[in-house]
């Protein structure tokens, strides 16, 4: 289950205003945009071998006229019982805009030696980086898409029993009008 870090979801907190530490008041406006939320999720074993043909959302979409920046990715693939074989996959995990034809929503990276580890092992993805090509990623915000995780290769794959397998991911993230300062 996902959760946006303080707030509930992150537009709440644009009808808040702010006085001092603890008080509201009318005085003045906090908004949500540029605040840095966290999403938690946590992907279990059926999910995870599914992911080329049924992206994960990570993210809710933020509503009309507002996009997501992802900021940076913890992602830790618990393997209580056996590895996953990408043999016939070799594919990268994506962080994408839902509908799959906006392209990145920040981070591209490799998910052999990753995915078929024979241990549990986590990863940190830090900026809008394509970790495959080793380049920065141009990302062209997209108003109000959820932000999902992709395989771009075929389904994992195992030969022995994964079910006790988790993939927790924890995500930094803005939310931003798409609009300059609109």
């Amino acid at each position: 289950m996902a959760s946006a870090g303080f707030f509930k979801h992150p537009i709440q907190a644009e009808s808040l205003t702010l006085v001092k530490p603890g008080q509201i008041d009318d005085r003045a406006t906090l908004t949500a945009e540029g605040i840095v939320l966290t999403a938690d999720v946590q992907l279990a074993d059926a999910a995870i071998q599914l992911l080329a043909n049924t992206p994960q959302a990570l993210i809710a979409a933020p509503g009309a006229g507002r996009a997501i920046l992802v900021h940076s990715l913890y992602i830790y693939l618990a393997r209580p019982t056996n590895s996953y074989d990408d043999a016939a996959s070799d594919g990268n995990f994506n962080l994408k805009y839902a509908d799959g034809s906006n392209g990145s929503a920040g981070l591209t990276f490799e998910a052999d030696a990753f995915i078929d580890a024979g241990t549990s092992t986590g990863r940190f993805f830090a900026g809008s980086y394509d970790y495959v090509a080793g380049a920065a990623l141009v990302i062209t915000p997209v108003a109000n898409k959820a932000v999902q995780l992709d395989n771009n290769g075929a389904e994992f794959t195992s030969a022995a029993d994964t079910t006790a397998n988790t993939l927790s991911m924890r995500i930094r993230y803005t939310v931003i009008d798409v609009a300059a300062f609109s």
